[in-house]
């Protein structure tokens, strides 16, 4: 199981792409003899993520389409494979041409996730993100809050809730939660405030 951890987390990575090639050509060697497709096939759809040069905050339309397509095979022939229900709706949000109905089926897939690993910091987090989409903002701190407890860079989370707290006109509690950032900011090397911070 872990060696086919490691393998998702290195198609993961963006200098993987030199060796694209190659990594695919071992996925479909491992597909037609293995216990663990669905891992593979989740492996294969972080490279197709890593190929598309993605970034949290610039998600060009369709830019993703090919792994949430690859993501929604996954989830329809293994349901409780979490990692994909997960990375599916993260990205079923976060594509600007996003509808409501979009937003609604990743909320199912992303609570889905949590039920199965309620204790996973970045699958709260994918909840908040759709429930602060869908500006159900109480709902959303609640899930950020969870989070929190075992996140191992908490301010983009801390960040997140000070906003909420902001649209719902809670400006004091808004400056708590950014009072908390400036602390966690005061102890860090200069230069980088957010270290640790990445894409999901």
């Amino acid at each position: 199981q872990l060696i086919f951890e490691a393998l998702s987390q290195l198609c993961a990575d963006p200098k993987s792409q030199a060796i694209q090639e190659v990594l695919n050509q071992k996925i479909d060697q491992l597909l037609s003899d293995s216990k663990h497709i669905p891992e593979l096939m989740f492996a294969r759809s972080n490279l197709l993520l890593g190929a598309s040069g993605i970034s949290s905050a610039s998600i060009s339309p369709g830019q993703v389409d090919p792994a949430i397509e690859l993501l929604q095979e996954i989830t329809e022939k293994y349901p409780d494979f979490h990692p994909a229900l997960n990375n599916l709706a993260w990205l079923m949000v976060s594509r600007p041409e996003a509808t409501s109905a979009d937003a609604q089926q990743a909320y199912r897939y992303a609570q889905r996730a949590v039920e199965l690993l309620p204790n996973s910091a970045s699958y709260r987090d994918t909840l908040g993100l759709i429930l602060t989409k869908q500006q159900r903002w109480t709902e959303a701190i609640a899930q950020y809050e969870i989070s929190l407890r075992s996140s191992q860079n908490p301010i983009p989370t801390l960040e997140k809730i000070a906003q909420a707290y902001q649209n719902i006109g809670q400006a004091d509690l808004a400056r708590q939660y950014q009072k908390r950032i400036e602390q966690i900011q005061a102890t860090r090397p200069s230069g980088n405030p957010n270290q640790g911070a990445g894409v999901k």
